[in-house]
């Protein structure tokens, strides 16, 4: 009935960038992601930043959307704060069954900022190399 991630909020939020660490990573780095969120409203609340990744042309069917790291934030009235997002580059892995091993394909991904699944405020993309 509900979006993953769905909540509500007795203030508004403001989702102002993503800031992505780099263009290109290998296998053994992790993705760092910043993400400003601003608190618009007239009361201090919590906000979970949510940060999924989204492959498209992917070889193998993946859901449209991955959860891969949240961060839940305080942030007063006015105040704009940075949320650090981390993901280790092979938590993007899939199970390849074929050669029944874990495979980090390469290639371009997309990066999705956002309080809940379905709703998606920033995004940004990096590419995985070999």
């Amino acid at each position: 009935m509900y979006c993953f991630g769905y909540g509500l909020s007795y203030t508004d939020y403001q989702y102002q960038s993503i800031q992505i660490a780099k263009k290109n990573y290998r296998t053994s780095e992790s993705i760092t992601a910043i993400v400003k969120v601003k608190n618009t409203g007239k009361y201090a609340g919590k906000e979970t930043v949510q940060l999924y990744i989204s492959k498209a042309n992917s070889m193998v069917e993946r859901p449209a959307k991955e959860l891969k790291a949240f961060k839940k934030v305080m942030i007063k009235p006015g105040e704009t704060v940075s949320v650090a997002l981390s993901i280790p580059v092979k938590d993007l892995a899939y199970y390849d069954v074929k050669t029944s091993a874990w495979k980090v394909e390469p290639g371009k991904y997309t990066l999705l900022a956002g309080a809940s699944s379905k709703d998606i405020k920033e995004t940004g993309s990096i590419t995985i190399i070999d």
